[in-house]
């Protein structure tokens, strides 16, 4: 189990809500790094923990846990200052959540905390640049990238070096490997389903919304496929 750094309750921890907001973000990041799912099973019992103690019944976070002692008003930060608000990292937590394991409700939670602060963004979004950005991200099309070796993750490198080498600031990339590995991971990004290394080469697949490119073991082609551009509002045609 993942150590917290400081004070595990949030009646020992002052502004314990941006301390969690920044170690699941730190978490999550460890993901993307990595690709060891380990951090993701962490960031979401950290996460349950900010749910349950710090959530505002209106949308966000209060900055002070429900055990702590009794105040006159429970604050909750919205404004970026020296560091991003707590409230801005933990609303990007949970739109990368909802990304990562197609799970509605952690979205759901995200657009109802963007609800509750949509003044602020409305009149004076300048002061929530944070903020903005994971609201872009919301409403943004994520493209989920599954890489798949055969019998080793190290067989994914030429893969993944294409897609560091692309500018994608929104999607998710898992790396794993054929058989009990996959399945397991499957267990908690369902999108990953199904996907299996072709004709016993590490294999590639770019999806959005589960519809996906056709799998490719070239990393030219990879590239090219991430390269593609993407309309953010699809157009209809004329009535």
């Amino acid at each position: 189990m993942f150590r917290f750094p400081f004070p595990a309750t949030p009646k020992e921890c002052r502004n314990g809500k941006r301390n969690y907001a920044f170690v699941i973000e730190g978490l999550l990041d460890l993901y993307d790094a990595d690709g060891d799912a380990r951090w993701i099973a962490e960031a979401l019992a950290l996460q349950r923990v900010l749910d349950r103690d710090f959530a505002a019944p209106d949308g966000g976070y209060f900055s002070t846990g429900r055990d702590q002692e009794l105040q006159l008003v429970r604050d909750k930060p919205s404004y970026d200052g020296a560091e991003p608000s707590g409230n801005a990292i933990a609303l990007a937590n949970l739109v990368r959540l909802a990304e990562i394991t197609g799970e509605d409700a952690w979205r759901a939670r995200a657009e109802a905390g963007f609800a509750a602060f949509s003044g602020l963004l409305t009149r004076g979004g300048a002061a929530a640049p944070r903020m903005l950005g994971a609201l872009e991200a919301l409403h943004d099309r994520t493209l989920e990238i599954a890489l798949v070796a055969p019998t080793d993750r190290a067989e994914l490198a030429s893969l993944l070096a294409a897609i560091r080498r692309s500018y994608l600031p929104n999607r998710v990339v898992a790396r794993t490997v054929e058989g009990a590995p996959l399945a397991e991971l499957a267990r908690s990004l369902p999108w990953v389903e199904g996907k299996r290394a072709l004709q016993g080469r590490a294999t590639a697949f770019v999806c959005e919304h589960a519809a996906c490119k056709l799998p490719t073991s070239d990393p030219a082609e990879l590239a090219r496929q991430l390269g593609e551009a993407r309309p953010l509002i699809v157009s209809r045609p004329a009535p």
